[in-house]
């Protein structure tokens, strides 16, 4: 057992086999040690061949012919009592064909053909010895395989391992074809999988949808792959495995789990002649069948038999019954002079092998009165059709070489593969007589002989048999229409054609049974597109069934439409801002010289418009369909507004704070030079640099892509795409952020320390109301955004745009707009006075009590003129001029207050 694994798993090598058959064989042959005397003996077979012809080139057989038994003394010996006469049939028909073909190599070769034939007992350990005896004679040149499935692939390897060209005959399949274990077979019949797809061909030819398949164990494969690929996709039925003998009860045993009337249709796959024959009568005369169409498979069926099936359905109350019958042409070559040989009394011919007196038994087991009505095993054509392939092919490469005796260059594993190159070269027409004055032309495909099957039905009610056509892998020939549509359309359903976009509902516990059926449409996401479809199929996950459920098409993508109410809105309140913006930019420019503005500083007031210019327009981004550029666009226009608005608010808190604050003491600016107009430029540009650095690096540096960034969300399978932009990485998101954030916050705060101090339009007041609203906007918003679905999250991102760059307005402009605008109830002098009137106020609250102090700081009247808002520095010294006797810090009058000064 664990050499034949190992045989089975590894490829085999010369060496390698070597080694196995002296394991084997060896302790078989050794007899000299007397521990192993017992189990030596134990087993009589000798594994010697049942014929053996020397020869210059020798054809082998392995065959499957007698039955092992245990004797009275406890040992093990091939039987062949109550052997039927097929098998031996075999052997002797290909010693005949060897014989008969020698002395055409002796004519032109001067070469004689031998033979050397195997019996396997039906046994796996002689199977495996015989193969490697046979194949140890170096003359060998072509192998007849067994013919018994279980031991075909395990001696079929053994011959392969030596490249001896094998062929095979009652099995194969696509490993035997395709697998690297088997390099030098060729094949008599068609791969099991070849043989059920004719099969479908011709019952889809027959339109045959609702059938009953009983199958042998050996036709297992074929016959649920027939039921998987066609049945079940095309109608319905029952499927079970059913042997001779009491297996046939299995059939009633079906029917009643299933329940319903079984199908007008029967197909029976079996390659057995009794297990067919036990079916029919037990469906006939047991359950009573009447008026079916009996199939019987492909590559089983034997037309010789057409009769005894014929007794059966014709038997009183049987009914009108068809039986269908496609048997293959190479097995229904008639081989009159073979079939006479075999039919001679053996008891009568003189004695050469061992199979002489097996064939002997044989006979007189089965045909002990009259030979000749012994019938003959169906595979003699392809036993014939086989050794005339090899022995063509070895005359073809002998006269390209002029014989094998090449000299010193002859190699045997090259002849044996030039032999089977020959035999599988499909470019080369094949011909030949398989029997005497029977012409045969042979088309090779893929390693294996196509002839084609001739397709017979018998009628009950003729009682006669007719060729309905040929069938072939590629096509069907179609010779007898007349009786085409007689026996096609052969099909009762109580169930309606379920069109594309429904599917066959089946009641419980009657699944594919009895062809009754309610077509139901398939369930969203699901699809169908041919007709009585037994199941739909899914859509992908990105996927939804059409309107009429037979297609999928891409899910919709969702996102804020340009005619909706959100887009709609957004936009008119962003044009309206944006107009709103110009209007103050173009007052703020003709008013540039009037003291308001000069004293809320016009490089401040110029920013704080750009910033809105930009926000007003950014707010209708979130509202269009998103794309990779338009989040990168929106994530670049946010971060650009918040670094400008509130660098500068900040900027204009702090100066405002250190300007009072220095008036307040008659002293210096605590921030210097750094709230100076070069200061101002200096610290936007920074700022802005430093944001744009983070950004780009965010966007198109980093490895996991940007932070803020396109993407399509779907809550579910088959749910609509919601088109988004996205936060995927807070912490790098915040990173651009932390300086608009860190200077808002620090305005807010100082704004509301500044919000009592006393000025015409109270500007820090209106600073503080602005970054107040936005801070309590900002907090709904965060509140409610994680809760909204993807496209109410863009609106309410515009949304939170909108309502900051609008407090930032009208908390900012609208109170400077409207004094501005009204000329006539204050010119430009008297807004001057008002704006000193206040200042004065205030400071006149807060005096200061030291005259030692007001000396002290009287020197940074200078700083101070340098940086008020607006002002001109020769009119404030002429003003001062006026009123001291020089402009030096030192002779300043310590009598003017600092709201003077400012």
């Amino acid at each position: 057992t664990l050499l034949y694994t190992i045989k089975f798993e590894f490829p085999m090598t010369k060496g390698f086999t070597l080694i196995f058959a002296t394991i084997l064989v060896f302790p078989v042959i050794s007899e000299d040690n007397n521990k192993d005397q017992e189990t030596c003996n134990s087993f009589s077979h000798n594994d010697q061949p049942i014929a053996k012809h020397d020869g210059d080139l020798i054809i082998g057989g392995i065959f499957n012919i007698g039955r092992t038994s245990e004797t009275d003394d406890g040992t093990y010996q091939c039987s062949y009592k109550d052997i039927r006469q097929y098998g031996i049939q075999k052997a002797i028909l290909l010693r005949w064909l060897v014989e008969q073909t020698s002395p055409m190599f002796e004519e032109h070769f001067n070469m004689s053909l031998g033979y050397e034939m195997y019996d396997t007992c039906n046994d796996y350990n002689i199977a495996m010895r015989v193969s490697v005896a046979l194949t140890q004679n170096s003359a060998l040149i072509g192998v007849s395989a067994v013919d018994f499935m279980q031991l075909t692939k395990m001696t079929t390897a053994v011959s392969a391992a030596y490249l001896v060209p094998t062929f095979v005959y009652m099995y194969n399949d696509q490993e035997l074809m395709e697998g690297a274990r088997f390099p030098t077979v060729y094949s008599m019949i068609d791969t099991e999988c070849k043989e059920a797809e004719m099969t479908i061909q011709f019952l889809r030819k027959m339109n045959y949808t609702y059938m009953d398949i009983w199958y042998h164990p050996f036709s297992k494969e074929m016959a649920e792959y027939i039921h998987a690929n066609y049945t079940e996709k095309v109608g319905c039925g029952r499927l079970a495995e059913v042997w001779k003998g009491k297996d046939v009860k299995k059939i009633a045993e079906t029917y009643n789990t299933t329940g319903g009337e079984p199908a007008d249709v029967q197909l029976i796959l079996s390659n057995s002649h009794f297990s067919t024959e036990a079916i029919f009568s037990y469906l006939v005369n047991d359950l009573g069948f009447r008026n079916k169409i009996y199939v019987l498979g492909f590559s089983v069926a034997r037309s010789k038999n057409i009769q005894k099936y014929a007794r059966i359905l014709t038997a009183p109350g049987a009914g009108s019954n068809t039986l269908i019958l496609p048997q293959a042409n190479l097995m229904d070559v008639p081989l009159d002079t073979v079939r006479s040989y075999l039919a001679e009394p053996w008891s009568e011919k003189p004695k050469r092998d061992k199979i002489d007196d097996i064939y002997e038994i044989a006979q007189r087991n089965w045909c002990p009165d009259d030979t000749s009505t012994c019938d003959t095993t169906s595979w003699l054509g392809y036993i014939v059709a086989g050794f005339k392939l090899l022995t063509q092919a070895l005359f073809d490469v002998l006269k390209q070489r002029n014989g094998v005796n090449d000299g010193d260059n002859f190699c045997l594993e090259s002849f044996r593969k030039s032999v089977y190159s020959t035999i599988i070269n499909e470019s080369r027409s094949i011909e030949g007589e398989l029997d005497q004055n029977m012409p045969f032309t042979f088309e090779m495909k893929n390693k294996t002989i196509t002839t084609g099957y001739t397709v017979i039905v018998w009628q009950s009610s003729t009682n006669k048999s007719e060729i309905l056509g040929e069938i072939f892998p590629d096509s069907i020939n179609i010779k007898n229409t007349d009786l085409l549509q007689e026996i096609s359309h052969y099909n009762t359903s109580c169930s309606p054609e379920c069109g594309p976009g429904t599917y066959t509902q089946f009641g419980e516990n009657m699944k594919h049974l009895p062809c009754c059926w309610t077509c139901s449409p398939c369930p969203k996401n699901y699809f169908s597109t041919g007709t009585n479809e037994i199941s739909c199929e899914k859509c992908t996950v990105s996927q939804t069934s059409t309107k009429t459920l037979t297609g999928c098409v891409t899910v919709e993508e969702i996102c804020i439409e340009p005619g909706s109410q959100f887009f709609i809105s957004g936009t008119f309140f962003a044009v309206l801002g944006t107009v709103l913006t110009l209007i103050v930019c173009v007052v703020v420019f003709v008013c540039r010289n009037r003291p308001l503005v000069k004293a809320s500083d016009l490089g401040y007031l110029v920013m704080v418009l750009v910033s809105l210019l930009i926000s007003f327009p950014a707010s209708i981004i979130p509202l269009v369909k998103p794309t990779v550029f338009s989040c990168i666009v929106e994530y670049y226009m946010y971060n650009l507004f918040a670094t400008l608005i509130t660098i500068n608010l900040c900027f204009k808190c702090v100066k405002i704070y250190g300007i009072f604050s220095a008036a307040k003491d008659f002293g210096a600016p605590k921030f210097g030079k750094l709230i100076t107009t070069k200061g101002h430029v200096a610290v936007n540009i920074v700022s802005i640099a430093i944001n744009a650095f983070l950004i780009s690096f965010d966007c198109y540096y980093r490895m996991d892509g940007p932070s803020w960034r396109f993407s399509k969300y779907q809550p579910g399978p088959h749910e609509p795409y919601d088109l988004l932009c996205d936060c995927h990485d807070i912490k790098y998101l915040l990173l651009p952020s932390l300086i608009p954030i860190s200077a808002f916050l620090f305005t807010l705060a100082l704004a509301f320390k500044m919000k009592n101090f006393p000025h015409n339009f109270r500007e820090s007041l209106n600073i503080f109301a602005a970054t107040f609203i936005v801070c309590v906007c900002s907090c709904m918003f965060l509140g409610g955004y994680t809760l909204s679905p993807p496209h109410i999250k863009s609106f309410l991102r515009s949304v939170v745009m909108l309502v900051t760059s609008s407090s930032f307005l009208f908390c900012i402009f609208i109170p400077k707009l409207a004094v501005l605008l009204d000329q006539r109830r204050m010119g430009a002098q008297e807004e001057k006075q008002s704006i000193a009137d206040n200042v004065r106020e205030y400071v006149a609250r807060t005096p200061v009590n030291s005259q030692t102090e007001k000396r002290k700081n009287v020197g940074s009247v200078r700083d101070l003129l340098a940086i008020t808002p607006g002002s001109s520095r020769g009119s404030e010294r002429r003003t001062i001029t006026r009123n001291n006797s020089s402009v030096g810090a030192d002779n300043v009058s310590t009598n003017h207050s600092p709201a003077d000064v400012i």
